[in-house]
C-alpha cells in the first residue's frame, strides 16, 4: 500500500495507536505522545478504527467529494471535439471564451496533451531526431529533385514505405504499423 509521504504512521501502527485508547484505556494525549503524533491525529484514526475497524485505517483520497465549479459537460466535450480536429490549446481558449489554463486542464484530463519534449535531450527527443534523420536521408537529399514540389509529391509514398513496409532496427526489423494494434480486418481502408 502507497503511505502519504508524511505519514507518521502505517496501517499496523495505527492500529496499535487505536488499540492503546481502546483496549488498554490510554488515554489520546499520552497515546499520540508515544506515537509522535498530535492528539487531533490520534483521535482520528481512533474514531476510525471504532467506526470501521482496521479497514477505515487506510489513507483515503484527498480528492474532493465535488467540484462546484468545474467545467461543464458539455463545455469539455466541445473542447474535446475541438482538439481532435488538432486545434491548439490558444485557438480553443479563444473559440470557447475559456482560459488557457481551463482548456489545459480539460484536455490534461482528456489525455489529450500536448507533450513537450526537452530540447538537446536525447532522452525525450531521440526519436524524433532518428526520424527527421532517416527522413532527410532516404527521402529529403536521397536523390536529385527537379523542383520542391516534386519532392513534396514523394513524401506521401515515403511516409507510406517508411510506416508499413521499412524494417527498423528498434522492432526487431518490423515496421511501425506493427506497433499499432490496428484491426486486421481493416487492412484494405487502411493500407492504400
Amino acid at each position: 500500500m502507497d503511505y502519504h509521504q508524511n505519514a507518521r504512521l502505517t496501517i499496523h501502527r495505527r492500529e496499535q495507536l487505536a488499540r492503546k485508547v481502546l483496549v488498554e484505556g490510554c488515554t489520546l494525549k499520552l497515546a499520540a505522545a508515544s506515537f509522535g503524533v498530535s492528539a487531533r491525529t490520534a483521535a482520528k484514526w481512533v474514531g476510525r478504527y471504532r467506526e470501521q475497524g482496521r479497514s477505515g485505517l487506510r489513507d483515503r483520497s484527498s480528492r474532493p467529494h465535488r467540484l462546484p465549479r468545474q467545467t461543464a459537460a458539455w463545455v469539455a466535450e466541445q473542447v474535446e471535439t475541438l482538439r481532435r480536429q488538432r486545434w491548439t490549446g490558444v485557438r480553443i481558449a479563444q473559440a470557447t471564451g475559456l482560459s488557457r489554463a481551463t482548456v489545459s486542464r480539460i484536455l490534461r484530463r482528456l489525455r489529450l496533451k500536448h507533450r513537450f519534449t526537452r530540447p538537446y535531450t536525447p532522452r525525450t527527443n531521440g526519436k524524433a531526431e532518428r526520424f527527421i534523420q532517416t527522413a532527410l536521408r532516404e527521402w529529403a537529399y536521397a536523390r536529385a529533385y527537379d523542383h520542391s514540389q516534386q519532392r513534396t509529391q514523394e513524401l506521401r509514398p515515403w511516409l507510406h514505405q517508411y510506416n508499413w513496409h521499412r524494417p527498423h532496427g528498434a522492432l526487431a526489423l518490423a515496421p511501425p504499423i506493427t506497433r499499432s494494434d490496428l484491426d486486421t480486418n481493416n487492412l484494405l481502408r487502411l493500407h492504400n
